[in-house]
């Protein structure tokens, strides 16, 4: 709040698991294997740069947020620890 971001932190565990927050307008890109390459939504774009292959569901590794020009927030998800409360449908 202090570096006068505006970061939806209430639309980010969606999208860190490769899904749209609800409720919520959206376009989003797939790869030719239908997990999604890019979602745009609140004013951000969200780049999945790469996915856990070894798991399913293939969740999201490497994530690249931006909002305009000025901020690039990397996300480098190393594990995955999936309980019923966090998987994506």
């Amino acid at each position: 709040q202090q570096l006068g971001w505006e970061t939806p932190i209430s639309q980010i565990p969606f999208w860190i698991k490769g899904m749209p927050a609800p409720k919520t307008r959206h376009t989003k890109t797939l790869d030719s294997d239908s997990k999604l390459q890019q979602l745009q939504q609140s004013g951000w774009t969200i780049d999945y740069l790469s996915y856990h292959l070894d798991q399913q569901p293939q969740l999201p590794r490497k994530i690249r947020l931006q909002r305009g020009a000025s901020l690039t927030l990397t996300l480098i998800l190393k594990q995955w620890n999936l309980d019923s409360s966090t998987a994506p449908p």
